[in-house]
């Protein structure tokens, strides 16, 4: 198996065939390679009054008010307000936290289409992947999908949520996936271009 990175795009190649379970451990077994050069790939917006954030599909304009009474982070129809000290910081907890009820309430949807379940899911921040789906069928997916148009984090979470039926990328799992999300080619495509610009926001 091998790895490559262009352009902010990772590219796994692997034999035909080759288990998922050792994919995920030849991921594990070079997850410092792969940040350390994303990481390079991707370097983080600045944090500046007046920039735009595109959360949940809709357009905010960051609001840096500091010294004024509130809470910490706000997010309304057309603000993302923080008056944290530390924005780099108190903004990504506040957004992970938001984003975990949505994405959990779309995995459910998803998941009842399927007649599947899941016993957890958790949000994650890792570089190598949007999301992956284990064998104990728990759920991990990026807390950065947030940034992303609803039908691209949707298309993420569908293709998670195909895993609990197939553990593979057969046939089978791709009509899955077709089911749930007819235009995924399209989301994929989406992701491949613009996936790296949203996973390197709020990177040290």
């Amino acid at each position: 198996m091998s790895l490559r990175i262009s352009q902010g795009i990772l590219t796994l190649s692997a034999p035909v065939g080759q288990s998922t379970k050792t994919i995920e451990r030849f991921i594990t077994e070079h997850q410092n390679w792969i940040e350390k050069h994303l990481g390079s790939a991707s370097p983080s917006p600045p944090l500046e009054e007046g920039c735009i954030f595109s959360i949940l599909g809709i357009d905010r304009i960051l609001s840096l008010p500091r010294g004024t009474k509130g809470p910490r982070v706000e997010l309304n129809d057309t603000h993302l307000i923080c008056r944290s000290a530390t924005p780099e910081l108190s903004i990504p907890r506040f957004l992970r936290t938001h984003a975990h009820p949505v994405i959990e309430a779309r995995a459910h949807l998803f998941a009842q289409k399927l007649g599947a379940d899941f016993k957890s899911l958790q949000l994650k921040d890792t570089r190598s992947r949007w999301g992956s789906c284990s064998h104990q069928k728990n759920l991990n997916l990026h807390w950065k999908l947030i940034f992303a148009p609803i039908e691209i984090m949707d298309y993420v979470i569908a293709h998670e949520v195909c895993h609990l039926k197939e553990m593979n990328h057969s046939q089978d799992f791709w009509k899955l996936v077709s089911h749930l999300c007819p235009d995924y080619r399209k989301h994929r495509r989406w992701l491949k271009t613009h996936g790296h610009k949203i996973q390197g926001y709020f990177t040290s």
